[in-house]
Parts: structure tokens; sequence; C-alpha cells
């Protein structure tokens, strides 16, 4: 494990550390948050453990995985807690089980041997809702992920999912069920979806050019997410390995 301090710039920021961290943890003075990455979490993610001001309108506390709702045509969440920030009122909002938000018919359609993607999203009175990536006709799941739809505003992401039609018909958001494992995948929302912690290594070059190395290091960079990297904030951090 190694430790230390560094100060936020508001740009993506590189901390060398000396070998790949599996897991990095953060405290932002200014934000006064505090939470982690691990290796199994997506790169750019952070999982928020406590958070006293919220910079970017909302959060969700930990991690949290979209399901299947009552009917297998719905999509549902978990119990999760998220604190919601807009109009001038701050709020703690605790979502229990739902019992499924439906997709809309026609307007969530994805066409035949094609992908789309599914944002899921709660509001600060537990309503949640479904936005789909701009295009339900993209060739692979990657390039339906680039599309996931950005976050409406005062709003927690609480997941999403991807959905790739069968062959020789389109996936019906009104009759298809998401149950079928070689259509549908389900992917963890956090605190921070973008912006947030991304390690990297002898095999992790586009991570290092983005970071502006230009010689061999091993670390992680701290994205440009507004509850982590400050501007003058004193960061501390710790890294661990295997």
């Amino acid at each position: 494990m190694r430790s230390g301090i560094t100060t936020g710039t508001g740009a993506l920021l590189a901390v060398e550390v000396g070998w790949k961290p599996s897991q990095v943890e953060l405290m932002c003075s200014e934000s006064s948050v505090i939470g982690s990455w691990n290796e199994s979490m997506r790169a750019g993610t952070f999982s928020i453990h406590s958070v006293k001001e919220l910079r970017t309108g909302d959060v969700i506390f930990g991690s949290h995985l979209p399901l299947i709702g009552t009917t297998t045509t719905q999509l549902a969440n978990t119990r999760v807690t998220a604190q919601f920030s807009a109009a001038g009122a701050t709020a703690i909002e605790v979502t229990a089980v739902a019992a499924g938000t439906a997709f809309t018919a026609t307007s969530h359609d994805v066409t035949a041997d094609k992908w789309a993607s599914f944002l899921l999203s709660v509001q600060t009175g537990g309503t949640k809702i479904i936005t789909m990536s701009a295009l339900g006709t993209y060739d692979t799941e990657t390039l339906a992920i680039a599309a996931l739809a950005a976050k409406p505003t005062n709003e927690a992401i609480l997941g999403y999912i991807t959905i790739k039609a069968t062959s020789s018909a389109i996936w019906d958001a009104t009759t298809d069920a998401l149950s079928a494992a070689e259509e549908c995948n389900y992917y963890e929302g956090y605190g921070v979806m973008s912006g947030g912690i991304t390690v990297y290594g002898q095999d992790d070059l586009d991570a290092m050019v983005a970071a502006g190395l230009t010689t061999y290091k091993q670390g992680f960079t701290i994205g440009t997410s507004a509850h982590l990297n400050i501007l003058g904030g004193i960061i501390e951090w710790k890294a661990y390995r295997d």
C-alpha cells in the first residue's frame, strides 16, 4: 500500500505509484467526498461512500445494478440511497425495490441484429426514468455504450443495460423480455460514472497518453469529476495492489 496527498487541478491528474493499483481510495477536502475504486469496476468510475457537499447536483452512494422488474419487460432497481440538490433544496431519498419501469413503445425498439443502450436514473421523488441511446442501430455493444445517454438533470444514475436484438426481428420494447442472456447485459451505476479513477501500467498506453505521460510510469489518474478533482483542493489517496 502507498499513500499520499496531491492538489486538484480540475484537469486530468496523474499520480505515480510505481506499480499498477488494484484499488484506490480517495478523500477530497473541498467536497468532503470519501470513496473508492477497484479493479472490478469500469475505468473512469468511482464509488462514493459519503459526501457533505454536492458539486454536480446528485450522487448515489455505493454501487448499484439495475435488474428485471415485476415483469420481464420492465427495468427496476434494488434499494439504493441517493442525495439530490435541486431548486435550492437538498434531500436524501432512499428508494426501495421498484415494481419496475416500463419501456416506451416503438421509441425504445432496437433494430434486428443491432445494439442499443438504456440508462436507468431516478428523480428525487423516486420516479425511475429509462433513457435510450441516440440510436438503436449500433453494430457493436461498445458503440452502443459509447452512445450512452447523458444523465437527465437533477437525477442520479442507477446503472444501464445494453440490448442486442435477434438477427431476425426487432427487440420490441413492449413485448420482448430482458431475460435472454444473449441479448441483454447489466452494468452498475456509481456515484461518479465518468471522470473518476483510471489505473495504468505497462499495457495501458492509451491511459498514459491521455494523462500526458511521455515516459513509462505506473499509477492512476484522477479524472475531471467535480466531486473528486477541484482546482486547489487537497486530495488524500491510498493505493493498493494484490
